[in-house]
């Protein structure tokens, strides 16, 4: 059970990220976990590329790559025609 200090600092802590732990359990799929280890460990120019390094379906990195930044974990950024993907920091 929990008490009111927990409870109001639970949900100080949800509004902040705009996300709760349970949603961040069901968005954090393992494959959207490696492309979050990918995105950064190595940058990438486009999602082109981040979709050759992970050797995954352009469509779902893409469905993926959208929920994440969404959620405000990622941006997407134009890098000339092609769309760069990075973590927000």
């Amino acid at each position: 059970m929990k008490t009111t200090t927990q409870a109001e600092e639970t949900q100080s802590h949800d509004s902040k990220y705009n996300i709760g732990f349970r949603q961040a359990r069901d968005l954090l799929t393992d494959k959207k976990i490696e492309i979050l280890e990918s995105l950064n460990q190595d940058e990438f120019d486009s999602i082109r590329e981040l979709v050759e390094y992970v050797e995954r379906d352009k469509k779902n990195v893409s469905e993926d790559l959208q929920e994440l930044a969404l959620h405000r974990i990622i941006e997407i950024n134009r890098n000339g025609k092609a769309k760069k993907p990075e973590l927000k920091h």
